[in-house]
């Protein structure tokens, strides 16, 4: 491991630190967007056919399990964490 300054460390902790708070934001997004799409699909759940409704339901759940996979990592990100 090389010997860092402290002016070096600090710079590096910034950088961790701002890539966190994006890659927090982006999980945020795409979870916010999966529940959209989650919506869409139930939405045109409620103008088809039974068997189609159901498919379409399914795909709904699975985009809000997704989301909430998304919202998790978001979290760990905020907190510091992200590496799993």
């Amino acid at each position: 491991m090389p010997d860092f300054s402290a002016e070096d460390r600090d710079r590096i902790i910034r950088a961790i630190s701002k890539l966190r708070r994006q890659a927090a934001l982006l999980a945020d997004l795409i979870a916010d967007t999966e529940e959209r799409v989650a919506a869409t699909y139930e939405e045109i759940a409620r103008t088809r056919p039974p068997p189609d409704a159901a498919r379409l339901r399914g795909h709904a759940a699975s985009a809000r399990r997704f989301a909430a996979r998304e919202r998790d990592q978001a979290a760990r990100y905020w907190h510091g964490g992200g590496d799993g």
